[in-house]
């Protein structure tokens, strides 16, 4: 989709800083499924709810608009679906808006770290278990 639309990113480190935390972020939660379950079965079920968690986070509040409350608009900010958008978004500007941007690289990477982390004691379990 990037090299589609190549001719709209503007900001070009913003743009390959999304990427790479994109990769980071899929890594960490395929990981975190990975580990957590043990058939396929499993494994595509929980991993098309979390497909769905990460899309809806990302596009409901661009379709809801102001129809969603202040308290949900905030809750579905820092979804990392929603995070990854913006990211996205912010490459697409000419102006540079910091904040946002920080915000959004240190929410992510957040998530990146609690997902290496999960699958850590995941693995520290099995291990103990003898699996």
């Amino acid at each position: 989709a990037v090299l589609v639309n190549v001719n709209m990113f503007v900001q070009w480190g913003v743009l390959l800083t999304a990427i790479i935390l994109v990769g980071m972020l899929a890594i960490g939660l395929g990981l975190v499924i990975g580990t957590a379950f043990r058939t396929g079965e499993t494994i595509n079920l929980w991993s098309s709810m979390l497909l769905l968690v990460l899309i809806g986070s990302a596009f409901v509040p661009m379709l809801a608009g102001n129809r969603l409350g202040e308290f949900w608009r905030t809750i579905l900010n820092w979804m990392p679906g929603s995070m990854i958008f913006s990211l996205f978004q912010s490459a697409m500007v000419s102006e540079i808006h910091g904040e946002i941007i920080r915000n959004n690289i240190i929410g992510i990477l957040g998530y990146c770290l609690v997902a290496f982390v999960v699958v850590m004691l995941i693995m520290r379990k099995k291990q103990a278990r003898g699996f």
